[in-house]
């Protein structure tokens, strides 16, 4: 079984693909936002997210 990181890697190579973590969320776990940069394409806001992925074709929310 892939490690999660390897999955999105592939996923990125097949289409378009974007990792955003959503700020409120990091903070809520306790998880810095500095911490996860360079596993993520960007770090925003919820309300951000929702703006920027309101004509996306398909949205997972984790």
């Amino acid at each position: 079984m892939p490690k999660i990181s390897e999955m999105f890697q592939d996923a990125k190579h097949v289409g378009k693909l974007r990792l955003i973590a959503c700020s409120a969320g990091l903070e809520y776990m306790g998880v810095d936002a500095n911490a996860v940069e360079k596993n993520v394409d960007e770090v925003l806001g919820l309300p951000a997210i929702l703006s920027l992925t309101a004509e996306a074709e398909t949205k997972l929310f984790i």
